[in-house]
């Protein structure tokens, strides 16, 4: 089984993981079940998570960490071709994602075939400004996430959706395209690191608007995890239903090895 497992919320919260975590990962390997992590934080590079995950415990290689900044800069490649002219905002790790595949970052917005808009914790109103000059000259601008916040250990901040919002406020209009979770596209790239099949797929996270979502809209099977952002109660009432809603990482590695198949709403 293919299993896309999220970071935030389902592995750990802040620097420390969250119970039951790290062993129910081990479980998942050992009996032969494959996963790739997947986070929308575009802050950092994906080397960054994967040191940060084998700190916590996990064992895992490369191939097996996809990040929204990842998603975005082979997008970009495959639709603009390398050496085109991208506009970044955002982190250093995302600039260095997007020119480490052959674009060319500029830092001019009129020279720009493209915006590329992450999680910028500098976002200023001269960067809005420029990202709207360019809209409204015509340039597409693609993003990495639609989360309004991210979670942090004392509270939350505001993430790339709402920098996405500001954008579509100011500008009258949608951006063209969000290519991390709840993307298709972050599942296929998962999947394509083993060669599966959404038939066997999972997807594992916390959030029903991104992770079940993903889920939902590739066709694949999906556990929510009550570790993160989501209750109990509000996984009763939301209109979208994951296939199964568990306790925690260990639980949904429990269930899945001894052949689990209806959704349990214990825990919590």
């Amino acid at each position: 089984m293919n299993i896309v497992v999220d970071l935030d919320g389902t592995v750990y919260r802040g620097d420390e993981a969250i119970p039951g975590a790290v062993a129910g990962l081990k479980l998942l390997a050992e009996n032969g079940h494959q996963c790739v992590f997947v986070t929308n934080n575009s802050l950092s590079p994906g080397a960054y998570y994967m040191a940060k995950l084998q700190r916590l415990g996990v064992t895992l290689e490369a191939h097996q960490m996809l990040t929204a900044s990842e998603a975005i800069a082979t997008r970009l490649l495959e639709l603009y071709g390398a050496g085109a002219a991208v506009f970044v905002v955002g982190a250093p790790a995302l600039r260095a994602e997007i020119s480490g595949v052959g674009l060319r970052v500029v830092d001019d917005h009129t020279q720009a075939e493209v915006v590329a808009l992450g999680w910028d914790r500098e976002f200023t109103y001269a960067k809005l400004d420029a990202i709207c000059a360019a809209v409204w000259n015509g340039v597409p601008v693609l993003a990495t996430n639609p989360d309004p916040t991210c979670p942090l250990v004392d509270g939350q901040v505001p993430d790339c959706g709402a920098l996405i919002a500001a954008v579509e406020t100011a500008t009258g209009r949608p951006i063209d395209e969000v290519v991390g979770k709840p993307s298709a596209r972050m599942v296929k790239l998962a999947l394509a690191r083993y060669g599966g099949t959404p038939e066997e797929c999972w997807v594992v996270g916390d959030r029903l608007e991104t992770d079940v979502k993903m889920a939902a809209d590739c066709g694949v099977s999906s556990a929510l995890v009550l570790s993160g952002a989501t209750s109990a109660q509000a996984a009763r009432v939301a209109a979208l239903k994951p296939t199964m809603v568990c306790a925690d990482l260990n639980a949904f590695a429990t269930m899945i090895v001894e052949g689990a198949e209806e959704a349990s709403y214990s825990g919590g």
